[in-house]
């Protein structure tokens, strides 16, 4: 299986891999969730407006620039990486 441009893990070359999009919604808060399908512009507007919603938003702000990754799990060795690989920059 090819994902994210890999065939297989980096580690012990196995094609057993699974992806999933980090940004998804996970959470149990409905607000926290919102954040993540409405639009930037959107969310600053209501998090002006809303300090609770702010509170809640500006998390999903910081995974929204830095986390917008596949996430890639190998089935055989366990090893889970996210593509692309982080830059020195961001690191």
């Amino acid at each position: 299986m090819r994902i994210g441009g890999q065939k297989a893990c980096f580690l012990c070359g196995s094609n057993d891999l699974v992806s999933q999009r980090y940004l998804r919604l996970n959470s149990d808060s409905l607000v926290r969730n919102i954040g993540y399908v409405i639009p930037p512009y959107l969310g600053k507007l209501l998090s002006g407006l809303n300090s609770k919603f702010a509170s809640v938003y500006n998390p999903v702000l910081a995974n929204k620039r830095h986390f917008d990754r596949e996430l890639i799990y190998c089935r055989n060795c366990a090893t889970g990486y996210a593509l692309p690989f982080f830059t020195d920059e961001e690191v």
